[in-house]
Formats: structure tokens, sequence, C-alpha cells
């Protein structure tokens, strides 16, 4: 049986998101011995290219979100309007960062 955890998470797949993304701080807290009120979640967007992503040492890989009224322009790496009539896009894959709160940009 297979029991380590994927490369990437299709997030709304979970019942209750915010329960695991409370889990994945408290793994990260456990490990450096921070208290997880002190935790928050920075990100990074992959991109298109990394095919093949490896699961982060901290964090972790999500896919399987979605914008309203905006896309986002994989050439620049940020949010564009979005085209005519087309009112939800996919997001990008997002490697979530547990940081300390105090330390996000």
């Amino acid at each position: 049986m297979d029991t380590e955890l994927p490369e990437v998470l299709w997030i709304t797949r979970f019942f209750f998101t915010h329960g695991f993304l409370t889990a994945a701080k408290q793994n990260y807290a456990r490990k450096y011995g921070i208290a997880i009120d002190l935790l928050g979640y920075d990100f990074e967007v992959l991109p298109e290219s990394a095919e093949d992503p490896k699961m982060p040492e901290d964090g972790m890989n999500v896919t399987g979100m979605y914008m309203e009224g905006c896309k986002w322009d994989t050439e620049n790496m940020v949010l564009a309007e979005s085209d005519p009539k087309i009112l939800y896009t996919d997001c990008p894959m997002f490697w979530f960062k547990p940081i300390k709160t105090v330390d996000i940009p």
C-alpha cells in the first residue's frame, strides 16, 4: 500500500479543504518547532513547463483551483483580464509554502 503523499495534490477533491491546509501547517510547525498560530502560507506559481514537479521539502504543490473574472497569463506570469464571455478559468499549479506570518512579503 502506498502511504506517501503524491507530488501534486488536487485540492478541490478534499471535502474539508481548510482542515487539510491546517494539517499541512501543523506538520511544518512540528518539524521546525514553531507554534502553528505563527504560521501562514506564501505561494509560488509553478510554470507550466514543470510537467513532472517534485514534492517540495516543505509545503505542497496544489492544482485544481479556478479563478473567476480573470485568467493567468503564462507568458508574463501575472493575472490578466479574462477572455470575453469566459467567467471561470483554471488556475496554474501553486506551491503553497508554510511561513511565519511576520515573514510573508
